[in-house]
């Protein structure tokens, strides 16, 4: 046995190479990012990161999800999702 191991890097993706086939969580991914763009939508662009939060969080909890919000104390935004 050889400890030789040899690993290449897949080519990263271009936008739009990407398939939903390809995703691990293709549904989730799917419902995540439609929330998203259903936020900035419907709030456009220039408000604060905490109104964009907010509705985030209502918009996925809508969707089934459950959502741990990020609190002062917090450095980096902790959300727990799961498909119903």
């Amino acid at each position: 046995m050889s400890d030789d191991v040899s690993y290449e890097a897949p080519e990263p993706l271009r936008f739009g190479q990407l398939k939903r086939g390809d995703l691990i969580h293709p549904e989730l991914s799917h419902s995540i990012v439609g929330a998203a763009m259903r936020v900035l939508n419907t709030l456009k662009p220039g408000l604060g990161e905490k109104a964009y939060e907010n509705a985030l969080v209502v918009e996925l909890c809508k969707r089934g999800h459950r959502v741990e919000q990020q609190n002062d104390s917090m450095f980096t935004t902790r959300v727990s999702l799961s498909i119903p």
